[in-house]
């Protein structure tokens, strides 16, 4: 039996070629950007914000600083260093579920209900989904665990840790950003990809590996201009950005 995604809010032409997707395409690989794609928000970003006010520190701030110099591969990279080391893989699982709970209950971060549904239907017809993200993979698992996404199959930035499990600030190649992104998803994958979605010009690497992409257009005019040559399906994006959020946190942006 075909597996059945519900309309929602997709474009119609969007649901029937994912519709046709499931029906006719034998199930592969699944890879799914996280931020703004599978969530409305930044769960790195959001992770920030509650490890700053719990702990006094300054993430964001200099998240946000990195970013304005013009290096978002840094920038990504020292969140993650940030929220990692000195943390156990348990620890990090606690702090962003905290995180998620908090951003939520204030409108600051929420699970896309269609993404949900596209990923329910691929398991329900066999698919292996995956998420890459350049947010740190361990703050991500235990959302991606909530779309029913193995946390063994969450990509994005990770330390080594010592013989005790503690996250130290050294972070494995390849960084998962821009194309690093495809480069990581690449090395995890023995079977090839099937399909992709993401919402930025750093996921562009990563859809180019797919036999199926999409883009989720949240009015980028550089990537809606590079999924339209390629033929890529694109999404107009949901609309309504979310709450401001404490410390320059607004939802919007991040990795």
């Amino acid at each position: 039996m075909t597996a059945v995604l519900p309309p929602g809010r997709w474009s119609p032409p969007i649901h029937a070629e994912l519709q046709r997707m499931l029906a006719d395409t034998p199930a592969s690989v699944a890879a799914f950007d996280f931020d703004h794609t599978c969530v409305r928000g930044d769960m790195g970003l959001a992770t920030a914000a509650w490890n700053d006010d719990l702990h006094g520190t300054h993430l964001l701030s200099d998240y946000h600083r990195l970013s304005a110099a013009g290096d978002p591969h840094q920038a990504c990279a020292q969140l993650a260093r940030g929220l990692l080391q000195g943390r156990t893989e348990q620890q990090v699982w606690d702090l962003a579920q905290e995180a998620f709970e908090a951003a939520r209950a204030k409108g600051m971060i929420t699970i896309e209900p269609e993404i949900q549904h596209l990923i329910d239907a691929m398991h329900d017809a066999g698919w292996q989904v995956w998420v890459v993200t350049a947010s740190p993979a361990a703050v991500v698992r235990p959302i991606a665990a909530m779309l029913g996404i193995h946390p063994d199959r969450v990509i994005g930035f990770h330390t080594h840790s010592d013989g005790h499990g503690v996250h130290d600030a050294q972070l494995f190649d390849p960084w998962p950003h821009g194309e690093g992104k495809a480069e990581a998803l690449a090395l995890a994958l023995t079977a090839p990809l099937g399909f992709a979605a993401g919402d930025a010009g750093q996921d562009a690497a990563m859809l180019r590996l797919a036999r199926h992409a999409l883009v989720i257009d949240r009015g980028d005019p550089d990537l809606r201009a590079v999924a339209e040559q390629a033929g890529w399906w694109v999404q107009d994006g949901w609309g309504g950005y979310l709450k401001p959020g404490p410390k320059g946190y607004d939802g919007v942006g991040g990795c």
